[in-house]
């Protein structure tokens, strides 16, 4: 997001919150805005780089980790005070199609809390980072073409009890030669990781991790780290798992 343009503290003197509007700014960086119980704030996406429908997810909204996946709900509209079209629910990290809304493109977003009882310095949703995966520098037509050649990796859903998706995509020109998806615990060990050459049918592709090592033996509830490298793109992403 560019810059915060209104939000509202809930209970942040007797919560003691000491975060700010400002760390959702951004890239992920597990420094993050705790709402509080109920509370809001609005980022502006920035008036050139507005977020554009296209196939698939547009944005995702980032949860910094208070050990805690918290729900909330994401609004979105082309004016700071609204009105407001709601693009969906959700707990923890997870991405959004504009579609939902019913806008063919947004430039503000509001994160909502879900009102749910918690106290304490983190209370609320924690947002750290908003990232949007198309601009309308490039004509409509255009869209889908652009973002197959941008690298990327989500894992959905995330927290997850017995399966989650590990989805990845690799640039223009690139193949299964040089490209690395593993998971590692947190003490750093490696414990799973994949043979993508049986797994990718084309530039976006999935693999389904059941919480298990490369032995096969179940891991222990956690957090763990999905580590995706292709070129000179890196990007690390927590799967947390909750049997």
């Amino acid at each position: 997001a560019f810059r915060t343009v209104i939000c509202r503290f809930a209970d942040h003197d007797i919560d003691s919150n000491k975060t700010r509007p400002r760390f959702a700014l951004g890239p992920e960086d597990n420094v993050f805005f705790s709402l509080g119980q109920g509370g809001y704030v609005v980022l502006d996406m920035g008036l050139n780089t507005l977020i554009v429908n296209s196939i698939g997810d547009d944005f995702t909204v980032y949860e910094g980790d208070d050990g805690i996946a918290e729900a909330y709900e994401v609004f979105v509209s082309n004016n700071w005070d609204g009105s407001w079209n709601s693009c969906g629910s959700a707990t923890g990290t997870a991405s959004f199609d504009l579609s939902t809304a019913g806008l063919s493109q947004a430039r503000y977003i509001k994160v909502v809390d879900d009102g749910n009882f918690s106290s304490g310095q983190y209370a609320g949703f924690d947002l750290d980072a908003i990232r949007f995966f198309s601009t309308t520098g490039i004509e409509e037509g255009q869209i889908a073409h652009y973002q197959s050649h941008i690298p990327n990796l989500s894992v959905l859903p995330n927290p997850f009890r017995e399966i989650t998706n590990l989805k990845f995509q690799f640039g223009r020109g690139q193949g299964a030669e040089g490209i690395e998806l593993k998971i590692y615990d947190a003490t750093g060990r490696m414990v799973k990781d994949f043979n993508l050459k049986s797994e990718i049918s084309n530039m976006q592709s999935a693999v389904s991790w059941n919480g298990v090592d490369n032995t096969g033996q179940k891991l222990p509830n956690g957090v763990y780290f999905v580590h995706f490298r292709t070129g000179d793109y890196k990007k690390t992403e927590k799967a947390i798992l909750l049997r």
